[in-house]
């Protein structure tokens, strides 16, 4: 059987948390990849539109 001290299952314990601490800064430091819009109008209205075809913002331009 092995024996492991107290003192020894807490570093091992720390180590894990200190690892998911840096694991988590690091995917909050990834590139974010800039947004592409295309702007559509037609007649009186214009649209605002993410490259792979969401709709972000629509206006109706009447007066």
């Amino acid at each position: 059987m092995l024996q492991i001290s107290t003192n020894e299952i807490f570093k091992i314990l720390s180590l894990i948390n200190n690892w998911k601490l840096i694991k988590k800064q690091s995917n909050i430091h990834k590139e974010r990849k800039p947004l592409i819009f295309r702007k559509i109008q037609k007649k009186n209205n214009e649209a605002l539109v993410h490259e792979k075809g969401f709709l972000i913002n629509a206006k109706n331009k009447k007066n």
